[in-house]
């Protein structure tokens, strides 16, 4: 098990080793992913609809990172800032995951890395 202490917020403990660990946090890095892109798809709709689905998107987003952490790290980490919310071209959950994922020693998935260089080529 590793510690780690994500911006001086909160102290997670992880397996960097455990395919297991890796294997969450590549689905969630894709569940996650997959509501972004939802989210960004609806902009169009009515406002009052944009706001109920970003507010209950930004919940589901931020249930699946804690339950990946088994800890309240979004509230630590985020605040009240919504988590899709882009710092540097890439979501706020995105730049958290990404460093996560860099201390694996499990290799990512093909598909988490598609993900990964779609936001990467974003960045600025």
């Amino acid at each position: 098990m590793k510690t780690f202490d994500i911006n001086e917020k909160i102290v997670v403990s992880i397996d960097p080793d455990s395919a297991e660990f890796a294997g969450r946090v590549f689905d969630t890095l894709s569940a996650v992913d997959k509501k972004q892109r939802r989210l960004i798809r609806a902009k169009g709709i009515a406002s009052a609809d944009y706001y109920d689905l970003s507010k209950s998107t930004e919940r589901s987003m931020r249930q699946q990172i804690d339950t990946l952490f088994n800890a309240p790290v979004c509230e630590a980490v985020f605040g009240a800032d919504p988590i899709f919310a882009l710092s540097g071209g890439c979501p706020l959950w995105f730049n958290l995951l990404e460093g996560i994922i860099h201390t694996l020693s499990v290799p990512p998935t093909t598909e988490c890395r598609r993900i990964m260089k779609r936001y990467a080529a974003k960045r600025r």
